[in-house]
């Protein structure tokens, strides 16, 4: 039996059970009581958020009535379940919550917990026990399978009850145990599901009943781990040749940006303590002089793209003389991160000093502004480059070695535009993705930049919270790389006036692609360190691979795992630690 079958199950026992418990009498927001609609939009909603309100109102419901079921203990079990599609820390977390509070009724943890796994037989989910237990988690597990066809036929009459195809009467005719209803002092009856026309996504989404102050989150308390799992992306995708290092695993090209990430990923490895100086320097040596040697396009600036391998230049995947022309903001930020390298290790200073002297930075410099190039191996064109945020972001890295692009450090042409009753403003040029990236990136390397884009990175960050507190959907966007077509995506804030919209480069929109980002996440907790920011990182935190580091996020549509592995990911992760452990302070803060 498929896994998504086997959800469903789980699913429909906690609706099942939900409604003996309320008695369709809790309250949501004060004075809405569950009602039809609600339980059909909880079910469609499908979110590990929204599953964690139904937890927290039958906690509250348990400590407020004083009630010392057993079935009450099992259903927060099996709402556990719901919580995660992985057996990563939050479902261990919440299972863990509802063992401690059965047990707080009742009688010892040992005890409990025994109560509870010889009852799981009646269920036939003997070995839930086993799924839930094992706390390390090195990745997604294959399809929960089963080869009882007598309870794939049972749960397929669940499925058809919920989705409203089938009489709840039907469920008499599954061989599934229900819990016995609590008593209480009025009857108690089942709500009836009835079919609805698929609700907009405004009506799918539920004010959460959860406050910031009621979750809990204990973090991994050895950071160092995590630290440890992150530069194991660049040990396993480094190429001692060259000492470049992979974009992904098994892409065997870097663009400058991500150059500029192995950098920050060195750097942070070092002054973190995962690698001794000696590997450091051996490490840095190398990718500096492969720097210095590498061709550059038309003997003016990096190329957009080389194959790390052997660092030629490359247009798409294909090696290419000619090249495929620069990117103003890829080296906008290596030139951030050989700043930060000649600043902390001055003894590089002539190894990057001789790097720079050879390229050329006439083109790029055009009206105050930054200009990259695009050759496809035929025509070549210039064009301005950066949008809001990118741009002053990179400007800063021309700044840093002297080069002031005025214009580029403005925020014109730009209007006005509210997000939750939040002022902020928005690029009015074409293909603007005004997403996290640049403004986490800047705070942790750079610092404040000016008012406006100290002003603009919190109300970023502000914004992204308040569509949790309203809508009930954890909210960390950013780039990133896909496990699936189109591969790379732009979340964003706003887009063309619009918000939270998820496009690929050229603009073109991927509304079930947004994610939960693992790197704006770490990224956002390093900068905040409040209760939303470590809900954040709590969320992702166990999504890694021992082997090849960190994944980079979880799709927000149905939780699932976003499998990418990447070296900006992993990058921001490092970054992010260093810049906790330095108090807060900028890399490049004098």
């Amino acid at each position: 039996m498929k896994y998504k079958y086997f959800k469903t199950f789980l699913f429909s026992l906690v609706l099942i059970n939900f409604t003996y418990i309320s008695n369709a009498d809790i309250e949501i927001d004060k004075n809405k009581k569950i009602s039809e609609e609600i339980v059909i939009n909880l079910k469609s909603n499908n979110l590990r958020d929204t599953n964690k309100k139904i937890l927290s109102l039958i906690i509250n419901e348990l400590n407020k009535k004083d009630r010392k079921d057993l079935h009450i203990a099992f259903l927060l079990m099996l709402t556990s379940l719901c919580l995660s599609e992985e057996r990563d820390i939050s479902a261990y977390k919440t299972w863990t919550i509802a063992i401690n509070i059965y047990a707080k009724n009742n009688t010892s943890w040992e005890i409990a917990k025994k109560d509870i796994d010889s009852n799981l037989s009646k269920y036939n989910l003997n070995k839930v026990s086993e799924y839930l237990n094992l706390k390390d988690y090195y990745g997604p597990e294959s399809d929960f399978k089963r080869k009882d066809t007598n309870t794939f036929d049972d749960i397929k009459i669940i499925s058809d009850v919920i989705d409203g195809k089938k009489n709840i009467k039907e469920l008499n005719k599954t061989n599934i145990v229900i819990a016995t209803p609590i008593p209480t002092s009025t009857p108690t009856l089942l709500v009836k599901i009835i079919p609805k026309v698929s609700p907009t996504p405004s009506t799918l989404i539920i004010k959460p009943k959860i406050k910031l102050s009621d979750i809990k989150v204990n973090l991994i308390k050895n950071e160092m781990d995590i630290a440890k799992t992150s530069w194991k992306y660049f040990e396993v995708n480094y190429n001692e040749d060259t000492g470049m290092v992979n974009s992904s695993i098994k892409y065997p090209f870097t663009t400058m940006w991500d150059f500029a990430s192995s950098l920050s990923m060195l750097v942070s490895a070092e002054k973190l303590g995962i690698i001794k100086k000696e590997s450091f320097d051996k490490y840095l040596k190398k990718i500096l002089d492969t720097t210095i040697k590498m061709t550059l396009y038309k003997n003016e600036l990096p190329n957009r793209e080389y194959k790390t391998t052997n660092a030629k230049m490359t247009i798409g995947v294909k090696e290419s003389n000619l090249g495929s022309g620069w990117s103003a903001l890829d080296i906008g930020r290596t030139l951030i991160w050989l700043k930060i390298i000649k600043n902390w290790y001055p003894e590089y200073s002539n190894d990057i000093d001789s790097i720079l002297s050879k390229w050329n930075f006439r083109r790029l410099k055009t009206e105050e502004q930054m200009y990259g190039t695009y050759n496809n191996g035929l025509t070549e064109v210039l064009r301005q480059e950066g949008r809001l945020g990118y741009e002053q972001y990179a400007a800063k890295g021309f700044d840093a070695w002297g080069m002031t692009l005025t214009k580029a450090l403005n925020y014109e042409p730009s209007k006005k535009i509210n997000i939750f009753n939040t002022p902020m403003i928005y690029d009015t040029r074409n293909v603007a993705y005004f997403t996290s990236e640049p403004f986490f990136l800047a705070k942790m390397e750079i610092g404040n930049i000016d008012e406006t884009f100290t002003d603009l990175t919190n109300k970023i960050y502000f914004v992204q919270k308040t569509r949790w507190s309203k809508y009930g959907v954890l909210t960390a966007i950013t780039e990133d790389s896909l496990d699936k077509f189109p591969w790379f995506v732009y979340n964003s804030i706003s887009f063309n006036g619009k918000p939270w919209l998820c496009t690929n480069s050229n603009g073109v929109s991927y509304p079930n692609l947004k994610t939960i980002s693992t790197k704006a996440a770490f990224a956002w907790n390093a900068i905040f360190n409040d209760k939303y920011s470590n809900m954040l990182k709590e969320k992702v935190i166990s999504l890694n691979n021992s082997k090849y580091g960190y994944y980079t996020g979880i799709y927000e549509k149905d939780d699932s795992l976003n499998r990418s592995i990447n070296i900006n990911t992993n990058a921001v992760i490092l970054e992010s630690l260093l810049y906790e452990k330095m108090g807060r302070k900028a890399f490049l803060e004098k």
